[in-house]
């Protein structure tokens, strides 16, 4: 049941008296389940399944939060899409249509992780097809793909991790400020930012996020047999590629706009006249364009009104006040920072 905000009449006219002054207050649908849209029409019995990944990855339960409505992680809406999937005999291929900087190294690993499981169970072909940008945690979930493909404007790779912590010791000293920190043990406040890192501290997290990077290079390696350990730990070293630079160093296997993508795909399956078709939470139910929008956030359009990122809320004024929460956040990143 949709859930209603009731505001104090004296605060709605004293908003509209404030002519610049807008307040966003979202009211919260709850979300549909996935329905089957189709994005180019063909044969009736053969489908190919456009799954999007974009955005900063996240991983973890659905989120709640008063006036803010329900926000899904990636890894939640990519899980539900291949199980609805799953089910689907007609399904010939996948394509991930991937445009993300990356993210927390757990939601990188679940992608990954979850992709892979559902070409093993299933033994459907999952193909990769990288826009705007595939880099850091993106390109890790890309490597679960059997073959992967770059836009002409594609940035890609920042194989790596990244993690910063804020210190704030120096800045205390410096306008009489001072933390008493009690702890149990000379290392438990060792990310607070309150007190300066020692050496071994950075050695400390210095050495997971090692561990973390040789994950990564397995990950990579493993759906890119083609690279040895010694050229990926050459390539690997954060930088970011362009498309072509990427197919030359055998990060990708070529440069295709995601409709020749498409055409590979329906050739190499045996399936030539399947029809492209997406998981979303909406009444639309076809599309003109295989950029069409997934709308991974989940409200039905036609009720979409000054919509929200989240895309599960309605904006019927203009200050987004989801900055009121905390956003828990991973520590460690496979992420790209521009």
């Amino acid at each position: 049941m949709l859930r209603t905000l009731f505001l104090p009449l004296a605060l709605v006219l004293g908003l509209s008296v404030q002519g610049c002054m807008f307040v966003n207050i979202p009211l919260t649908f709850p979300p549909a389940d996935y329905q089957e849209v189709l994005i180019q029409d063909g044969s009736r019995r053969e489908k190919i399944l456009l799954l999007d990944i974009d955005g900063f990855l996240t991983s973890g339960a659905r989120r709640e939060a008063p006036l803010v409505g329900l926000r899904d992680s990636t890894v939640n809406e990519v899980a539900d899409r291949l199980a609805k999937a799953r089910d689907d005999q007609s399904i010939k291929a996948v394509v991930l249509r991937i445009n993300s900087p990356g993210g927390g190294v757990t939601a990188s690993d679940l992608l990954h992780n979850e992709i892979r499981r559902y070409q093993m169970d299933t033994g459907v072909p999952v193909y990769a097809s990288l826009l705007d940008m595939g880099t850091s945690g993106a390109y890790y979930v890309a490597a679960s793909a059997d073959q992967i493909y770059v836009h002409p404007t594609t940035v890609t790779g920042s194989i790596g991790v990244v993690s910063m912590f804020p210190q704030f010791e120096n800045l205390g000293h410096k306008i009489g400020v001072y933390v008493e920190v009690l702890k149990s043990g000379d290392n438990k406040d060792i990310t607070g930012g309150f007190r300066n890192m020692t050496d071994e501290q950075r050695e400390i997290l210095q050495g997971m996020i090692d561990s973390l990077y040789e994950r990564f290079l397995m990950a990579v390696m493993s759906g890119r047999p083609n690279l040895d350990s010694d050229t990926l730990r050459d390539i690997a070293d954060g930088r970011i590629y362009t498309a072509e630079q990427s197919v030359d160093i055998g990060l990708t296997d070529g440069v295709k706009y995601l409709k020749d993508v498409l055409d590979l795909v329906r050739d190499e399956t045996g399936a030539p006249d399947a029809r492209v078709v997406m998981y979303r939470r909406t009444a639309e139910r076809s599309y003109d364009s295989v950029y069409a929008e997934s709308d991974t956030r989940g409200l039905p359009q036609p009720a979409r009104v000054g919509a929200s990122a989240s895309g599960n809320t309605i904006n019927l004024f203009n200050v987004d006040l989801r900055s009121l929460w905390p956003d828990d956040s991973p520590v460690f990143y496979y992420v790209w920072l521009p």
